[in-house]
């Protein structure tokens, strides 16, 4: 009797308790929803997950718990592989909520969406380089935003190790195109992409393929001091390179040529450069990788052999 009588109080006491404060009852019951999510998402039951930070979001929209679960439904989706949806919940996050302790995240995990989203390395199918590129472009894009944004962020440094990946794959395509020209001898084709890699991803270990490539491009036009600029960038930009005593030699040999002056070359009219033909009106043969996916040339880059 005693102890039914002690219960009895208890529960009224309760109720009288959140009868009277209602926001207690109301963070409380956000939280609990929210737990039960974090516990369905700690087991990947991603459907259990979703049910119960859809059921804080929507009953409590004003609390703590609903930004929590907000962004917890795009870990679902991420963890789902559902990477547009998921992006997408990011995005609307950190625009509602941009000083969010957890907006750095949101932002970091938009990169992460289209870097998931990469032409796979699978060895059965063509190498990812001689891909479309959209998707890289956009995760380097997001990461460098993020970096600008964001950079005490404690997600920096595997930032950085992805924008490195994503530098190295869009590299390794503009050398694929650069190859592409020079087998055609569209040598300022070849010289605009190997440009490209030297101003955008200059970090990404191609110093050889690129300075040299460069030198053999302004050879083949005849600009001999555009070609020694080019040794010289290698040398003295990356003196631990193992091309630079190659570099050396070549520059050498360049100083030791007569310098005498030779009639200008033909004009150099690459596809990219001439703006009067669509793609679509060029021989496939003529056309650049990135321009008609379907004709690849070879996927090992020698331009500078």
């Amino acid at each position: 009797m005693k102890k039914w009588w002690l219960c009895s109080w208890l529960y009224l006491a309760c109720a009288t308790t959140a009868s009277e404060n209602p926001s207690l009852t109301y963070s409380t019951e956000a939280l609990e929803n929210l737990a039960r999510g974090e516990q369905a998402y700690a087991s990947k039951n991603w459907v259990v997950a979703q049910r119960y930070y859809e059921r804080v979001v929507s009953k409590f929209p004003y609390s703590e718990a609903a930004a929590t679960a907000a962004l917890r439904l795009a870990d679902v989706d991420f963890a789902r592989t559902e990477l547009e949806l998921a992006r997408a919940r990011y995005e609307d996050f950190v625009k509602s909520r941009p000083t969010h302790a957890k907006a750095d995240w949101a932002k970091f995990r938009i990169a992460l969406t289209y870097f998931e989203e990469m032409p796979s390395e699978f060895f059965m199918l063509p190498p990812a380089h001689e891909k479309e590129q959209t998707n890289i472009r956009a995760a380097r894009s997001s990461l460098l935003v993020f970096l600008k944004d964001y950079p005490h962020s404690e997600h920096v440094k595997e930032a950085r190790e992805l924008l490195l990946k994503t530098n190295q794959r869009l590299a390794k395509h503009e050398l694929y195109v650069a190859e592409f020209y020079a087998k055609r001898k569209y040598w300022k084709a070849v010289i605009s992409r190997l440009e490209n890699i030297a101003r955008d991803y200059g970090d990404t270990g191609f110093e050889r393929e690129v300075f040299l490539g460069l030198y053999q491009a302004h050879r083949a036009l005849d600009n001999l001091p555009a070609a020694k600029e080019s040794l010289e960038r290698l040398i003295k930009g990356h003196p631990a390179s193992g091309a630079t005593q190659e570099a050396l030699a070549l520059l050498e040999r360049l100083n030791a040529e007569p310098q005498a002056k030779k009639p200008p070359p033909a004009p150099d009219m690459a596809p990219e450069a001439a703006p009067d033909m669509a793609p679509e009106a060029m021989a496939p043969e003529a056309m650049a990788p990135d321009m008609a996916p379907n004709t690849p040339p070879g996927s090992t880059s020698n331009i500078s052999q």
